[in-house]
Order: structure tokens, then C-alpha cells, then sequence
């Protein structure tokens, strides 16, 4: 199948559930192609002035595909005609000098009245603004793990090849043109070689769960090496910062050792906790929490507690359902072992009694519910399936020398 058959397919396809586009331009920033009404292509174009430096420097180091946040949290997606597919026929595969756009989007609707703003103030022919603001309607709203998908799959239209979610890149606008601004008056090649190398030093780390990641971490923020936030809409560029890496933490953990459900589970409470949050220390805090929980997890898969893959199977089931009733007998039959047989082999690889293991986990799932000072505590203990808050404060006060209260009072 011819390439431009293949992208009509795929434009076709992503067009069943969402109104997005698919764009081909040349090196030279030349629209070839566009799913796009020719009389709608203004609108997104307009707000991408400096792509064609941000792509050619970005190419220079890299053949992978971007996730790019532009003016006014805009997103889009980016991939690269490079013939990669030794089995691929002529015209099954893109030109290398051509890419092509998935886009735009949103992540969430924050930035939509600050984009009509300033459309306004573009000082727009009537007609024009009216049909720029018409399309602005139409720009759907798309999760970011759904998108991350569709770029792999874009990629893969493309150029034949598989590859990972870990292997995307993710850019802010602003920052890009910033970083190339600089890279032109410095050394452009050094610049950006050092931030992709830091990127895999990191992720290779937490598939190894190197608990000296936070070293490195802080060190990436002291080099630059984790991007700045600009002033405009700093708490969404923040958030999508957060987004980018909770994704890019699970996928590094699963290669470590860590179960995909589990993974997957701990993802969309940290996606969860991100959308919640209400300011850039809380996120911050977060950002952390999440870093840490990744690479506490596989550094115990690969080094601490040696499992059978049964017991270890528990212990990612009470994990993903200490909210919820755990009964042995379910637990047993849902994982295709009889409750006896499990209960003992628990307890001879363990030293614990399933009760035991299962209190200390709730418990130790207080001690993080505890952070948040929105939640009573006789809501986490109700959360938690305590009978009552007074058992949960008891075996609180056992577990950690402090009632939930003290332990609330004395963090930071």
C-alpha cells in the first residue's frame, strides 16, 4: 500500500472518534498535504511561526517522534519520514526530509478563553476571526495517554517501525525556540545532546530502581536539563511536565521487573492526583512522591524480597485493592490458586500472615493519603476499609508511634 493510502487511512480512522487532523509538510516548512478544509488551515499554522527552526534542530540529534506543546498549550504530535523498514517497498514509507503533524489538541479545555483572547488581538480581517474562532471550537480535547498512542501510531504509518512510548520525545514550544535561540549564539549539538542523555540516564535508572535517581533528578534541574517553565499558563506546562514523566516512569518500571497492572493502576492515580491538584508546590510534591514510589518498586522486584511469582502476584493483588474488601477466598480464586495453599505459602516466603501484610499496606497507604489536608481523616480510614476511626487510629499509633492527627501535624 502506497504511503498517502496508508495516512488517508489512518487520518480516516482517528476521524471516527476525534476531530483531529493530519498535516505533511517539506523541509522547507511546505505544505504538501492536509486532512484539513484548505479555508480552516490558518488558524493552527499561525501559531506555529518558528516550527521550521525547532524541527530542524531537533532533527539534527533525533529521528523519533515529538510531542510538541505550543502557544497556548496547542499540542501536537510530530514524526518523521525516515526509512527505517528494511522489508518496506518504495512510496510504502515517508520521504526522510519530510514530517508530518498530528493536530492540534488539547489536553484539557484551561487554555481555550486565553487563545480567543488573543486571537482577538491579532487584529484579524472580521471574516478571518470568525472562521479562526470557529475552528478553535473544533479542536478536540484528547487524554495524553490516548495520544501518546496515536503518535506511536502515526510513526509507525509512517515509517514501519515498532517502537516503544518510552522512546517519544516531549518539547514545549516556547522552551524549544528559547533552547535553539541560545544553542545558536553556544553550541547547539551540546545543548540538546545533553538533555536527551540525561532523559535516558534517568530512565535507565529506574528500571534498575537505583535509589540514587534523586541525585541525579536534582541534578538535571541544576544543569537545565528538565526545562524551564515560561510565565504564560505555567501550572498547565507544569502539569503536562508531570503527565510526561509519570508515563515514562511506568513504562521504565515495567521493563524493571514491575507488574503492567500494577504499573498501569499506579498511573492513573498519579494522572488522577495531577489533574487534582491546585498549585505548583502541591504538584511538585506529586512529582516526587511518584518518582520515588516507581523506583521504590522495582528496587524491591529486583533486589529485596526474591518472591515466587504467586506470592509476588498477591502482593500486586492487595496492592490495587486496598480500597476495596479482600477476601482470601476471592483473592485465591481470581488468581487460580486455592486459599490454603496460598495462605501458606504467604506466610512461609513472607513471615506474614495475609492480614498482617495486608494492615501494613493500608497503613502505609495512610501515611500518603495523610498528605493531602483536603481529606479527613475519618475519610481516609473509611477508604481504607478500617471498621472504624478509632481502629484505624489505634493501629495507626502501633504502626508509626503517632495517631493519624500527630503524623498530619508533623509533616512539612
Amino acid at each position: 500500500m502506497e504511503l498517502k493510502e496508508k495516512t488517508e487511512y489512518f487520518g480516516n480512522l482517528l476521524s471516527v472518534c476525534h476531530n483531529l487532523y493530519l498535516w505533511q509538510f517539506d523541509k522547507d516548512f511546505v505544505l504538501l498535504d492536509s486532512s484539513c478544509d484548505i479555508e480552516k488551515q490558518m488558524m493552527p499554522i499561525m501559531y506555529l511561526e518558528n516550527l521550521k527552526d525547532i524541527v530542524t534542530e531537533y532533527r539534527k540529534l533525533h529521528r523519533n517522534p515529538l510531542i510538541l506543546t505550543s502557544s497556548f498549550s496547542l499540542m501536537w504530535g510530530i514524526t518523521f519520514g525516515t526509512f527505517s523498514s528494511q522489508e518496506s517497498k518504495p512510496g510504502e514509507t515517508g520521504n526522510e526530509d519530510d514530517f508530518y503533524l498530528l493536530g492540534p489538541f488539547f489536553i484539557d479545555d484551561s487554555s481555550i478563553k486565553a487563545l480567543e483572547t488573543d486571537l482577538h488581538r491579532r487584529h484579524l480581517s472580521p471574516d478571518l476571526l470568525q472562521r479562526a474562532l470557529s475552528f478553535l471550537k473544533e479542536i478536540p480535547i484528547i487524554s495524553f495517554s490516548k495520544i501518546t498512542e496515536y503518535a506511536l501510531m502515526l510513526h509507525y504509518t509512517v515509517t514501519g517501525e515498532r517502537i516503544s512510548i518510552s522512546e517519544l520525545h516531549y518539547r514545549d514550544y516556547e522552551q524549544a525556540d528559547s533552547q535553539i535561540r541560545t544553542a545558536q549564539e553556544e553550541d547547539p549539538e551540546t545543548a540538546l545532546h545533553g538533555t536527551y542523555e540525561a532523559e535516558r540516564e534517568m530512565l535507565r535508572m529506574v528500571a534498575e530502581g537505583d535509589l540514587n535517581i534523586t541525585e541525579h533528578i536534582a541534578k538535571m534541574y541544576t544543569m537545565g536539563n528538565m526545562g524551564k517553565l515560561t510565565g504564560k499558563n505555567s501550572d498547565r506546562q507544569m502539569k503536562n511536565a508531570v503527565l510526561v514523566n509519570i508515563i515514562l516512569f511506568s513504562r521504565a518500571a515495567i521493563s524493571g521487573g514491575l507488574s503492567p497492572e500494577l504499573s498501569m493502576t499506579l498511573t492513573d492515580r498519579y494522572f488522577q492526583a495531577v489533574e487534582d491538584s491546585r498549585s505548583i508546590s502541591e504538584l511538585t510534591e506529586i512529582a516526587k512522591t511518584m518518582e520515588m514510589d516507581f523506583v521504590r518498586r522495582v528496587h524491591k522486584c529486583r533486589t529485596e524480597n526474591g518472591y515466587s511469582s504467586a506470592v509476588q502476584t498477591v502482593c500486586d493483588y492487595i496492592e490495587l485493592h486496598l480500597e476495596e474488601k479482600i477476601c482470601l477466598e476471592t483473592m485465591a480464586k481470581t488468581l487460580g490458586y486455592a486459599s490454603y495453599y496460598l495462605s501458606k505459602k504467604f506466610k512461609a516466603e513472607t513471615g506474614k500472615k495475609l492480614k498482617e501484610y495486608i494492615l501494613e499496606c493500608r497503613l502505609e497507604r495512610a501515611k500518603f493519603l495523610l498528605k493531602k489536608p483536603e481529606l479527613p481523616i475519618h475519610e481516609i480510614s473509611e477508604r481504607l476499609q478500617f471498621s472504624s476511626p478509632s481502629y484505624f487510629s489505634e493501629n495507626f499509633r502501633k504502626y508509626t508511634g503517632m495517631t493519624p492527627k500527630e503524623y498530619r501535624e508533623e509533616l512539612p
